[in-house]
C-alpha cells in the first residue's frame, strides 16, 4: 500500500526568508557591498529590519555632498554610537532609495569599494554590514542611473515576493479578506504596471503597498460600495468587483465570522466549493476561523475539498506555529464531533 503523503510535507522557505538567508550568508565574506533591488512597496524595509535588530536606515536620495564630507555628519555619529552598543552582535547600515542617489556623489561610494571600509573620509567599523536598497530599474530615474564601475562591483540581490509571501504577511497585518482572496485568485495583479497605450506613461502601479494601504482600507471602510477609481484601472476594478460580488453571494465572510452554521439548507455547486476553497485558503487565519472552515467541509461531506484546503492553506502559512494552529483546529472540531 502506497504511503500517503503528509499534508505538511515539503514546505519551502518564502521569498523574504530566502533573501534574508542569502544576505546573511554573503555578509560572511569580507568587504562585500550588497544592493537589494525590488519594486516599490514590496517590503524592502521590512527585510532590513529582520536582518539585524541593530540597524540604521537613511534615505540617501536627499543626501548632499556635505552629508558625506563634513566633520562627523549625523549619520556617522549615529552609526558609531550604534556600533559601540552592538558589540559582537554587529549592526546594519542601510542606504535606502539608492537608485535616486545623486550620481555626482558616486565617487564617495567608490571609496567603499576601493579602500577597505570607507565612505568618503569616514572609516566604517568592522562590526557594521552595509546594505543599499533601491527600486527596480523601470521605476528608477534615468538621470540617476548608477555608472558601470559602481554597478559592476556591487553584489545585486533581486527581491520578487510571490503571492504566498504577500498573503502570509497580510494575514498578520489585518488586510481585508476579499483583497487577500482576490489576489490569491489573480496573483499577476499583485505587482503590475498599467501604462498609457499611446505615451507609455505609468497610469497605475499595482504593488503590495497599494493593495494593502489603499484598496484594503477603502474596502474596510465602504464595503461593496467602495470607490476604487483612484487606485485601480477600469479593467482591474471590474474584475475585482465581479470577484467581490461572487465572494459575498457565497457568504464567505459570514461563514468565517460564524454567522452561518447550518449548511444543509445551502446548495453549493462544485464550482462554488472550488471558489470557496481558494478563498478560505487565503482569508482564514485565526483558530476560530479555521475551525469554522473545517466544520463547513465536514457538513457538506466533501473530504477531497477539505484536503485541498489544508494543503493550500499550509503552502501559504508554513511556520511551525501556523501549522500547529491548523492541526489544533482539526483536533478541536473532531473532539466536538461537529459536522
Amino acid at each position: 500500500m502506497a504511503r500517503r503523503k503528509k499534508t505538511f510535507d515539503g514546505l519551502k522557505l518564502n521569498e523574504e526568508q530566502r533573501v534574508i538567508n542569502e544576505i546573511n550568508t554573503l555578509y560572511g565574506k569580507k568587504n562585500i557591498v550588497l544592493y537589494l533591488i525590488a519594486h516599490p512597496g514590496v517590503g524592502k524595509t521590512s527585510i532590513c529590519k529582520k536582518i539585524n535588530k541593530n540597524h540604521l536606515i537613511y534615505n540617501v536620495s536627499s543626501f548632499t555632498e556635505e552629508d558625506l564630507v563634513c566633520d562627523k555628519p549625523v549619520w556617522y555619529r549615529e552609526l558609531m554610537s550604534l556600533s559601540n552598543r552592538s558589540g559582537e552582535d554587529g549592526c546594519l547600515l542601510v542606504f535606502d532609495d539608492f537608485d535616486e542617489f545623486d550620481p555626482t556623489m558616486h565617487i564617495y561610494i567608490y571609496d567603499l569599494l576601493e579602500k577597505e571600509r570607507h565612505i568618503g573620509p569616514f572609516m566604517i567599523p568592522d562590526n557594521v554590514n552595509i546594505l543599499f536598497c533601491g527600486n527596480a530599474e523601470e521605476y528608477a530615474d534615468p538621470l540617476n542611473t548608477l555608472d558601470f564601475k559602481l554597478y559592476s562591483k556591487i553584489k545585486k540581490i533581486d527581491f520578487k515576493p510571490g503571492i504566498s509571501d504577500y498573503i502570509n504577511w497580510a494575514n498578520k497585518n489585518g488586510i481585508n479578506r476579499v483583497v487577500k482572496s482576490y489576489l490569491n485568485e489573480n496573483p499577476s495583479d499583485l505587482i503590475r504596471d498599467i501604462k498609457d497605450r499611446n505615451t507609455y506613461d505609468f497610469l497605475y502601479s499595482l504593488t503590495p503597498k497599494s493593495w494593502s494601504i489603499r484598496v484594503s482600507n477603502e474596502v474596510n471602510i465602504s464595503g461593496y460600495k467602495c470607490n476604487l477609481d483612484y487606485y485601480l484601472d477600469d479593467k482591474t476594478k471590474e474584475k475585482f468587483m465581479d470577484y467581490y460580488d461572487n465572494y459575498l453571494s457565497l457568504g464567505i465572510d459570514d461563514i468565517l465570522d460564524g454567522k452561518i452554521t447550518n449548511f444543509n439548507e445551502l446548495n453549493y455547486s462544485n464550482n462554488d466549493i472550488t471558489f470557496m476553497t481558494n478563498a478560505f485558503s487565503s482569508s482564514a487565519y485565526t483558530l476560530e476561523e479555521l475551525e469554522r472552515v473545517i466544520v463547513f467541509y465536514n457538513s457538506i461531506l466533501h473530504s477531497e475539498y477539505k484536503d485541498l484546503f489544508m494543503n493550500l492553506w499550509a503552502s501559504i502559512n508554513s511556520s511551525e506555529e501556523e501549522l500547529s494552529t491548523l492541526k489544533k483546529a482539526i483536533i478541536n472540531v473532531s473532539k466536538r464531533g461537529e459536522k
